[in-house]
């Protein structure tokens, strides 16, 4: 399940539309949130994911992000969204962008050496 923050359910309850949460390859940790109004194609792969919101509204993720997105919270912060799930590995200073742990404890390890010598290249630059 997917839980939002009372603000964010109360504007989408609101506005009683479908949304659409996706992850994309974007921010300098190589992930970010994308939150949108879902729009119906046929032939679509789109998942419905089970939310806090109203059952009026409904929750679609592509497959692949549904192990992500599942049991998370997800904060609006100014024009931000901020993702907090067991399956985030670490996250950029201002927390928008993240990076995704992986089934492979060596990869994991080898994903956080990186994030810290691209912070320490930050603080040098």
């Amino acid at each position: 399940m997917i839980t939002f923050d009372p603000n964010t359910s109360k504007q989408f309850n609101t506005q009683k539309e479908d949304i659409f949460v996706s992850v994309i390859q974007d921010g300098c940790s190589g992930n970010s949130l994308r939150i949108g109004k879902y729009e119906k194609y046929e032939n679509s792969e789109f998942e419905k994911i089970a939310s806090n919101l109203d059952k009026s509204v409904q929750v679609f993720s592509l497959p692949k992000h549904k192990k992500l997105l599942e049991n998370s919270r997800i904060t609006k912060v100014g024009q931000k969204w901020i993702l907090k799930s067991e399956n985030i590995l670490s996250r950029c200073g201002c927390a928008k962008s993240f990076s995704v742990k992986s089934e492979n404890e060596r990869d994991n390890k080898i994903a956080l050496l990186r994030e810290k010598l691209r912070k320490a290249k930050k603080k040098c630059d």
